[in-house]
């Protein structure tokens, strides 16, 4: 199961790194039932497309279609090596833009 679950990170970090929100939403519909086992604490979708620099549009299709309501956990696996939230990281990134948009 873990290698099935890791190539599909590796599948969506490629969608992401596109930017094509279609694949996007077709991957998510594609793999709804495991979708608990890929973004989950090991794998976060939000702060990868952060950390890929995508435009504020993209992250807010992110945010919309995989449900996020809370942005008040720890950013796994980080650049920085530090238990920080989505908003912290973000800021890190010089991504304002981002920032503003989770907490508001």
């Amino acid at each position: 199961m873990d290698k099935i679950i890791n190539e599909k990170r590796n599948k969506l970090n490629n969608i992401i790194k596109e930017c094509d929100i279609e694949k996007l939403i077709c991957f998510y519909q594609d793999n709804d039932a495991l979708m608990d086992n890929i973004n989950d604490s090991n794998y976060d979708v939000l702060s990868n497309a952060i950390s890929f620099g995508l435009p504020l549009n993209f992250i807010e299709s992110i945010i919309n279609l995989f449900s996020y309501s809370n942005f008040d956990y720890e950013v796994p696996k980080n650049i920085f090596a530090e238990t920080i939230t989505p908003a912290v990281y973000s800021l890190l990134l010089s991504r304002s833009d981002v920032c503003s948009l989770l907490i508001s």
